[in-house]
C-alpha cells in the first residue's frame, strides 16, 4: 500500500502539473482516484497514467453517478448531490471505539 501511495504522489506531481486541460475536481485516497473532466480527454489522461506508472490504472465510467470510498456522487444539472454508498458486503455492524484488541481476542465483545 505504501508503494502505491508513493507512486500515486509521483504521478500527481508529474502528470497533473503538465496537463494541457483542466480537471473539474481531483481527489485521491491511497490508490483510488476520482476526478471530473471533459469527455474528449479521458483516454489521453488514462494513457498518461499508465505510461508513467508501474501501476495499472483502469477507468470505471458510470454516467452521472460515481461511487468513491463510502460516498455516492450524483451529477444533477449543475450540482453534485452526495449520499452514503454501501458495498454489497456491508453488514451494518460497528465496533465500539472503547473496545480493545484484548476484548476482541477473548470474546468479550
Amino acid at each position: 500500500m505504501l508503494i502505491a501511495d508513493l507512486d500515486a504522489q509521483n504521478l500527481e506531481k508529474t502528470i497533473l502539473e503538465s496537463l494541457p486541460f483542466s480537471l473539474g475536481f481531483y481527489v485521491r485516497y491511497v490508490d483510488d482516484i476520482a476526478l471530473s473532466m471533459q469527455e474528449e480527454n479521458i483516454v489521453n489522461l488514462l494513457n498518461m497514467f499508465n505510461t508513467i506508472s508501474r501501476l495499472n490504472f483502469i477507468m470505471k465510467r458510470s454516467g452521472n453517478c460515481l461511487n468513491f470510498l463510502d460516498v455516492t456522487l450524483v451529477k444533477k444539472d449543475d450540482y453534485l448531490i452526495y449520499d452514503w454508498y454501501y458495498k454489497l458486503s456491508f453488514s451494518a455492524r460497528y465496533l465500539n471505539f472503547r473496545v480493545t484488541q484484548d476484548a476482541i481476542k477473548w470474546g468479550q465483545l
